[in-house]
């Protein structure tokens, strides 16, 4: 029996046989041997057997763990209780995302990968995540450790206690493990004033080598889940990137399959440093975003606190049972953006007991003011702390306000546009930025991403944002003066100016003597010459973004400034017209419909045709447009389109411009004068009999026989004549419509299939038949309705009376169209009764009915 232990040791170094036990030096084997008596009473050693009685030790009872334990932070831990609400995931919310890291856990996801990280913007609920699967896993003996960063804990905002930390829960988890962290405390005291590195090595990997040599690895199953959360709120940026290299490391060192979940947000030193780790495929990544439906999950967890509240707030009696209403909900979903610590922050708002729910809930939303606590100074303080580690913020606060001024335009500012807006080199934007990843990012497609949908309210308001507060009216006039003043690079790359909507920018806008120097010397010609879009489009873009803002805002020597120049310019566009004959035809057909009731081409045209195809067809029948022509009017005026396609933007928008409402036909009494002295009434109206006509040539037999039989087989089926004319109108494409016709018993041609099997037409010989119809039924219904119009209006004239004077025979095609032909003949009447020519009845005329069309088409077979 020896009184101490290093006694022992020296009497059994002087009796021990060397033969039987063979030790290395004698301070291994003291370390040997104190593993093996560690913990013991009553230790008997004689003639090199050994007896040894243990029991165990409490954990304040050896000195290393006592040491250990002054450089634990117990707040670091997932389940401590560090604040009175730790976050945490709500019931039945974050599912999809917690399965997917259980099951990396496990094994069953990413095997080969022994680093997951979990990162997403600030607020997106990873330290709730990283707490839930910290619970689960130290639940089913999964967890060998933790830590929780947090920014304003002195012990949890730098690497001192994190080592200590992994080493005290290891050794609880795994308690074979502590008698090796304990001798390396105890054969060195100081260890924690040691690098991160040399502490991770001393109290970590190498227990954890030496536990794994003594084969425990084959007798039970070890815990090898460790769990860092909010490795981005650690003040050390570069002891960040050391710990994950270190992490990353051990089973490289030691052997042990240790699995490290870090969520972080998306910092650029994280970035580099994980797409360090080596190999590539160790490292398995996830993102928290929308493709997890986070605003389904936030929509559950408010809607649960507030039922909650409605159940058990003290003044429950006093909320109504309809609050909140569904808007107010998707209010709150909309502007927490996926990010739940929005919500969570209304939640706790919202119950507080000395309250009225319903009205802090309308403090959140604006619809009241605050009292003397501010609703969202918790999160005010997460986007302070965050803007705060800029290097440049007056630099961000200018890119920022420029981002969130144009938030309102079409499309979304590319960073190249607010580069030069701001007058910064190519890239400036992206390092100005790269500290603010977990607020804004800078996608792919070259545009800032805003990951919070209250971040432009916290600028906005001077209350909340104190020195980090921007003037949007400013922004929207920096925007304005870089637009309005062209740089001389503007011809080199202008679509970057026109993505600019410069209505909405004026309308936020403060007006200063500097903006409104700039509106006076806009480049309208040069802005107008180099748009993307034809010239009248153009024309209309000015009209819409700038001349409507200065009438609105009563800029009146501004707007007439800027309406001469245009219309200045239009008169000498409209001068270097090619053909300025055939395109005065097109000027009378506009102003025929412009005539007409507002609705008028809605009702009449159908948008199923291909209209534009059509009417392409059209005027080349009718007035011989070649390709000069039709490049010069895409360049400048689309007047070639037919006036259905534009008429409804036109009708508004040129009432003050005086050229376009010359070349588009106009409405007042001078058009009306010019259109009818000039004959360009009776030039439409005789191009449009012409067609109308019926010629007798071989190439309107086919169309003939095809009408023909389509309406013998119409005549025996009534109702199948209206359902074709009904499928007919509808919008719809072509084997589209021509798939719902049914026709069970029609058969043109004995070959022709049948029209049920549309695979089998679009096959055949017969689909073009068809085609070929529905576009000459299009075209004879345009130039149908065109000619009543044009008839209606025309004053009498010797050359179309002459031409109504003699009989005619409608073209077969029109027989499809009854309405639209009975109306043309109205017409005819009535001019010749103005005309005072005597009534004529010709061969084709009657009724609608089938039977008249027959014989109408019989008549003309016998010409």
């Amino acid at each position: 029996m020896y009184p101490t232990l290093l006694h022992a040791w020296k009497k059994f170094n002087q009796y021990s046989i060397f033969g039987i036990l063979s030790f290395r030096s004698p301070s291994r084997d003291f370390k040997v041997l104190s593993r093996i008596f560690g913990g013991s009473r009553g230790t008997v050693v004689q003639h090199s057997n050994f007896q040894v009685n243990t029991y165990q030790v409490p954990t304040n009872g050896t000195r290393g763990f006592d040491t250990l334990k002054q450089y634990v932070s117990p707040n670091a831990f997932y389940d401590s209780d560090d604040r009175p609400d730790p976050p945490k995931c709500h019931e039945n919310t974050r599912l999809a995302v917690i399965k997917k890291i259980m099951d990396w856990v496990l094994g069953e996801f990413d095997e080969g990968a022994l680093v997951l990280w979990l990162y997403g913007p600030a607020g997106s609920g990873k330290t709730a995540i990283a707490r839930t699967i910290a619970g689960l896993c130290d639940t089913q003996h999964l967890l060998l450790a933790s830590f929780l960063f947090f920014r304003t804990d002195s012990r949890r905002n730098t690497m001192k206690s994190i080592v200590a930390n992994i080493s005290y829960r290891a050794a609880l988890r795994i308690p074979q493990l502590r008698a090796f962290i304990e001798d390396a405390i105890e054969t060195d005291p100081l260890i924690f004033e040691y690098s991160l590195e040399v502490q991770l090595t001393k109290l970590f990997i190498e227990p954890l080598q030496s536990l794994l040599d003594t084969g425990i690895s084959s007798q039970y199953h070890l815990p090898t889940l460790l769990v860092i959360d909010g490795l981005d709120e650690c003040l050390d940026e570069a002891a960040q990137a050391s710990l994950i290299e270190l992490l990353s490391s051990v089973p490289r060192h030691c052997g042990f399959p240790l699995k490290v979940l870090l969520s972080s947000r998306p910092e650029q030193q994280l970035k580099f440093a994980i797409n360090s780790i080596s190999p590539p495929s160790m490292v398995s990544y996830l993102e928290l975003n929308d493709s997890f439906h986070p605003s389904d999950d936030i929509r559950l967890f408010l809607i649960s606190n507030f039922g909650r509240l409605k159940a058990s707030h003290p003044l429950r009696t006093l909320i109504p049972p309809c609050w909140p209403t569904v808007a107010q909900v998707n209010t709150l979903v909309q502007k927490a953006s996926g990010q739940f610590v929005y919500a969570a922050v209304v939640a706790r708002y919202v119950k507080s007991v000395r309250h009225l729910p319903p009205e802090r809930l309308d403090i959140v939303l604006d619809l009241r003011p605050p009292d003397r606590d501010l609703p969202f100074a918790e999160l005010d303080s997460l986007y302070k702390h965050i803007l705060s580690r800029a290097e440049d913020i007056d630099l961000v606060l200018k890119i920022l306000g420029i981002r969130i001024a144009m938030q309102r335009d079409s499309f979304a500012p590319h960073i190249h546009v607010i580069e030069r807006i701001v007058a910064l080199k190519e890239g400036s934007v992206l390092v100005a930025l790269s500290d603010l990843h977990s607020l804004v990012e800078c996608d792919d497609n070259g545009q800032i991403k805003i990951h919070h949908s209250s971040l432009p309210d916290f600028f906005l308001a001077p209350h909340r944002s104190g020195s980090y507060h921007i003037d949007i009216p400013a922004m929207h006039e920096k925007i304005l003066l870089w637009t309005l003043v062209l740089q001389p690079d503007f011809q080199i790359n202008p679509s970057l100016w026109y993505t600019i909507e410069l209505d909405l920018h004026l309308k936020a806008t403060r007006f200063t003597p500097e903006l409104e120097r700039a509106l006076w010397n806009f480049p309208l010609v040069l802005y107008v010459d180099n748009h993307p879009f034809p010239f009248i489009e153009a024309a209309l873009a000015v009209r819409w973004q700038i001349f409507d803002a200065l009438e609105m805002l009563k800029q009146d020597k501004i707007l007439d400034r800027l309406s001469l120049l245009l219309n200045q310019h239009m008169v000498r566009r409209i001068d270097s017209c090619p053909s300025p004959q055939r395109f005065a035809l097109i000027s009378t057909i506009w102003f025929a419909y412009w005539r007409q009731p507002q609705d008028y081409w809605l009702r009449r045209i159908p948008g199923n045709l291909g209209l534009s195809g059509v009417w392409k067809k059209l005027r080349a029948t009718l007035f011989s447009f070649d390709s000069a022509d039709v490049k010069w009017d895409q360049k400048n005026f689309e007047t070639l389109q037919h006036p259905m396609r534009f008429m409804p933007r036109v009708w508004q928008s040129f009432r003050d411009l005086d050229p376009v409402i010359a070349l588009f036909g106009g409405n007042n009494e001078a058009a009306y004068q010019e259109h009818f002295s000039s004959n360009r009434l009776v030039r439409v109206a005789l191009a449009c009999l012409h067609y109308l006509r019926c010629r007798g040539s071989r190439e309107t037999h086919p169309s003939r026989r095809f009408v023909c039989t389509w309406a013998r087989r119409s005549a025996r089926t009534p109702w199948l004549w209206r359902l074709r004319m009904r499928l007919t109108s509808r919008k719809s494409t072509l084997p589209n419509l021509l798939s719902r016709i049914q026709f069970p018993r029609w058969r043109p041609e004995r070959t022709s299939p049948s029209l049920r099997k549309l695979p089998q037409i679009l096959d055949s010989d017969y689909f073009p038949k068809i085609t070929s119809f529905i576009t000459r039924y299009a075209m004879y219904m345009l130039a149908l309705d065109l000619f009543n119009i044009v008839l209606r209006l025309t004053n009498e004239s010797p050359e179309l009376t002459q031409a109504l004077s003699k009989p005619f025979i409608f073209h077969p095609a029109t027989i499809a169209l009854p309405r639209r032909t009975r109306q043309a003949k109205r017409a005819i009447r009535k001019y010749r009764e103005k005309a005072r020519i005597s009534t004529w009845e010709t061969s084709s005329e009657g009724s609608s009915k089938e039977t008249e069309y027959l014989s109408c088409s019989d008549s003309e077979e016998g010409t």
